[in-house]
């Protein structure tokens, strides 16, 4: 597979979480569409007159039907993967993360049947992800986040 080496695309990703009646943290993970066994977390390209965190909130409702909101403008980090781009092309990415709190999940959205979702725990997700640096910032999200019990973080109890 002929890889683009000499630049990289940049993308921007939504790292959906919510809180289950236990007060225990979830993580949502998505399949994607061209590598339907590839787990990772809904993300795109920037797009014009949109901020970064902007576009993961989108990002978030077209694949997972999750409405929310980023938290902050400020990303918690970012990672590389690659990116198929044809059958025998692919394309280095970064993508720059943004936590975003799951509000509610919608039953309808543009990807809707194009994608498997899964709420598990950071450790489960991470062990999941394709990405590994997409692992180690859900490892980092859950740990700084899990041991926050004053409410600090906003999200939706299930």
């Amino acid at each position: 597979m002929k890889t683009k080496s000499h630049h990289l695309r940049i993308q921007f990703g939504a790292l959906p979480f919510k809180f289950d009646a236990t007060g225990a943290l979830l993580v949502l993970i998505v399949t994607s569409r061209p590598i339907p066994d590839r787990w990772t977390i809904p993300k795109g390209q920037p797009i014009k007159g949109l901020h970064g965190a902007e576009v993961a909130e989108r990002e978030a409702f077209e694949e997972a039907g999750l409405s929310g909101h980023v938290l902050g403008r400020k990303p918690i980090g970012d990672y590389e993967h690659v990116k198929r781009t044809g059958p025998d092309r692919s394309v280095r990415c970064r993508v720059t993360l943004f936590p975003f709190s799951v509000e509610a999940e919608n039953d309808d959205f543009p990807e809707k049947g194009q994608r498997e979702m899964r709420w598990l725990a950071p450790e489960a997700a991470a062990e999941m992800v394709a990405a590994e640096g997409l692992a180690a910032q859900i490892l980092a999200f859950g740990r700084e986040h899990r041991s926050r019990p004053d409410g600090s973080l906003t999200a939706i109890v299930v």
